[in-house]
């Protein structure tokens, strides 16, 4: 049986190893978010990059290529791999936010996403999902 303080350790362990693991998930999840607005703005993102946000979030994935076709006539920049931006350590949020006034957004309706994870001894699970929809900008 372990003593007050070991089990306040091993609490503290547990906690730092859950947090590192949810921020962890964030930075894949906004890896996910990034690669949707590249293609939504009818950008040419890498084949392992679609592929990744269609696994993961098929709808967002069908929105994006939605999105992508009424910007089709613009012209179109090609990225590399969210995977290599950070290596370089900028967004492109970060990017746009130094000159770029116009959003791609301006007319689109907002979908929200509220998802409820437990995180347990056992692993994580989703309580629940949920999801609004906000007139456009």
């Amino acid at each position: 049986m372990l003593g007050g303080g070991a089990s306040l350790q091993h609490n503290t362990m547990v906690a730092q190893q859950q947090s590192e693991a949810i921020n962890e998930a964030a930075k894949e999840q906004q890896k996910l978010f990034e690669i949707a607005m590249r293609i939504m703005k009818g950008g040419k993102v890498p084949p392992e990059d679609e592929r990744k946000l269609a696994q993961a979030y098929p709808e967002m994935y069908q929105t994006a290529k939605s999105m992508a076709m009424m910007n089709r006539n613009k012209e179109k920049k090609e990225y590399d791999s969210v995977d290599e931006d950070d290596k370089n350590n900028v967004s492109e949020a970060e990017k746009e936010e130094s000159g770029n006034t116009d959003s791609p957004l301006e007319h689109v309706d907002i979908h929200f996403v509220d998802i409820n994870v437990t995180m347990g001894s056992d692993g994580g699970s989703v309580d629940a999902v949920s999801t609004e929809t906000v007139s456009s900008l």
